[in-house]
């Protein structure tokens, strides 16, 4: 029973944060990078940092696949924006929804091996089966096990917490490959599952979202 609740009160905190954010629209001018949007809304210029994902740089090794791979969802599209938290000026981290696909561009980029895990490992990434997939196929960048972060590979190993584009902190911790295993080793109270029902998630992920350059996905 107690678990119950535990549960409850965690699905309505989500809700009272995406509330809280406030859900927007607006076009997308320019893809700064895989991890950074420039769009237009209610009349202000928004930058917009893809939340729970980290991609590669361009310059670095699928970095500029992972940057098309976005120009082709979000470039002069209008975008649908759930910030993940309050926001306060011009500067949001949201999933972003593009028109041309049903999941998020955040998730999108998971899936197809653009994208490490943003986060400490403490929390359940919404992405973790698009991660799961993309590492189980080594897909991307999970195909060179020498890439790493953009944040890890300007800092080395001191990254504690995960988060897009220059919000990360600086202190220490284990790599992102490292913090990727351990969100699928450890999702909050209300997500635990089996390994077996974990690779049946997986395979279904596969099913849902083959792989398609071609299309964008």
């Amino acid at each position: 029973m107690v678990k119950f609740f535990l549960n409850v009160f965690l699905v309505l905190g989500v809700f009272a944060n995406l509330a809280l954010a406030g859900e927007m629209s607006g076009v997308c001018n320019k893809v700064v990078d895989a991890n950074t949007l420039i769009m237009n809304a209610n009349g202000k210029e928004y930058t917009v940092t893809l939340a729970y994902i980290i991609a590669p740089e361009p310059g670095q090794k699928f970095g500029t696949q992972a940057k098309q791979f976005v120009e082709k969802l979000a470039l002069n599209q209008n975008l649908r924006i759930l910030p993940i938290n309050a926001q306060s000026g011009t500067n949001i981290t949201a999933e972003v929804y593009s028109p041309k696909k049903i999941d998020s561009i955040n998730h999108l980029l998971a899936h197809n091996g653009f994208a490490w895990a943003a986060n400490d490992g403490t929390e359940r990434n919404p992405n973790e089966l698009g991660f799961a997939f993309a590492k189980k196929y080594r897909l991307g960048v999970w195909s060179d096990p020498t890439l790493t972060p953009p944040i890890q590979k300007n800092r080395g190993n001191n990254t504690e917490t995960f988060k897009s584009g220059a919000q990360a902190q600086r202190t220490k911790g284990p790599s992102g490959e490292e913090r990727g295993e351990a969100a699928e080793r450890k999702p909050t109270a209300g997500y635990q599952y089996t390994r077996k029902a974990q690779q049946k998630a997986i395979n279904a992920e596969g099913a849902a979202h083959k792989t398609d350059m071609d299309d964008g996905r």
